[in-house]
C-alpha cells in the first residue's frame, strides 16, 4: 500500500514537528534505521518506493529520539508469561489492533478481561463498524479474522515479563473509551505498543503508514495466528472516562463483519 497524497502532506507536516522535537536527544532513544539496517528489497518487492522508505525512516527517527528511551529486560530472572503482537489490516477502511497470547498455566489480566490459560485476546478500538457503538472492544478481531478471514495482517510481536504485562494492562484500564479521528484506532494500538517496547512506531491515525512502520521493523504478512474466541467471549466496553467501565457481552451484528471492512 503505497502513501497517498493525503498521507504524504501529513506525513511531512508530522516530520517537521518531530524534528523540533528530537533537538534535545539526552536519555532519549538512539537513531532506529539507518541505510545498513533498512529492509530497502523487502519493502519494494511489497510496492513501496525508496523515498517513501526514506521518509518514513526519517520520521521514525526522529519519533524515537522525541521520546524516553525505554529500558529492555534485565534478562536476569525474568518471567516471560505473554506475547504482544501490534497488527494492521488496510484493506477497506483499515484497522489496527494489539494481540496478547497467555503463555503461561493460569489466567492472566488483560485491561478488563481475565484471559485463560493457552488462549489469546485482541484488543481494539473501533468507531462505526461495530453495531454496539464506538469504544474499546475485546476479542472482536481475533473472532472475525478467524470465521470471517483476515489477510493482508502485518504484525510484530514482542514478548512481556510480569511488569510489562501490568504496565499494558494498566493503560488498557486508563486509556478513556472513546474513538475519534485523530484519537483511532490506530493511535490506541500503537501507543499500546509503545508502552513496552524499544521498537517505537508513531501513533499517526493513518492505517497504510502504520503498515509500512510495522514492516519495516520487520513485521511480515499473514505471519499470526490467533485464538479463536467463542461468541461468548466477545465484548466490548461499557462506560467512559472509568466510571463503571464494564464489559458486557456484544449484538451479533458487531462479530458479522469483515475487519477493515
Amino acid at each position: 500500500m503505497k502513501f497517498t497524497k493525503v498521507t504524504k502532506v501529513i506525513s511531512s507536516l508530522f516530520l517537521s514537528i518531530l524534528l523540533i522535537f528530537s533537538i534535545i536527544p539526552t536519555a532519549f532513544a538512539a537513531e532506529v534505521f539507518d541505510e545498513n539496517n533498512i529492509p530497502y528489497e523487502e519493502l519494494m518487492d511489497a510496492g513501496y518506493k525508496k523515498a517513501e522508505i526514506d521518509k518514513a525512516a526519517d520520521m521514525m527517527n526522529a519519533y524515537a529520539q522525541s521520546v524516553p528511551e525505554y529500558k529492555e529486560k534485565s534478562g536476569t530472572g525474568t518471567r516471560i508469561v505473554a506475547n504482544l503482537s501490534v497488527v494492521t489490516r488496510v484493506e477497506g477502511f483499515g484497522h489496527a489492533w494489539i494481540y496478547v497470547e497467555n503463555l503461561t498455566d493460569g489466567p492472566i489480566q488483560v485491561g478488563h478481561y481475565t484471559l485463560p490459560a493457552n488462549e489469546g485476546v485482541s484488543v481494539g478500538l473501533f468507531s462505526f463498524t461495530c453495531d454496539d457503538g464506538i469504544g474499546i472492544y475485546y476479542n472482536v478481531e481475533a473472532y472475525c479474522c478467524n470465521v470471517h478471514g483476515g489477510d493482508g495482517l502485518v504484525s510484530i510481536t514482542t514478548d512481556l515479563d510480569e511488569g510489562e504485562l501490568n504496565k499494558l494492562s494498566n493503560k488498557l484500564l486508563d486509556y478513556p473509551n472513546h474513538w475519534d479521528p485523530f484519537f483511532n484506532c490506530m493511535y490506541f494500538a500503537f501507543s499500546m505498543w509503545n508502552s513496552v517496547s524499544g521498537r517505537k512506531v508513531i501513533p499517526l491515525v493513518i492505517p497504510a503508514f502504520g503498515q509500512l512502520q510495522l514492516r519495516m521493523h520487520g513485521g511480515k504478512e499473514n505471519n499470526l495466528t490467533m485464538y479463536c474466541p467463542r461468541p461468548d467471549q466477545v465484548f466490548r466496553l461499557e462506560g467512559k472516562f472509568g466510571k463503571k467501565e464494564v464489559l458486557v457481552p456484544v449484538s451479533a451484528g458487531s462479530i458479522d463483519q469483515e475487519i477493515g471492512g
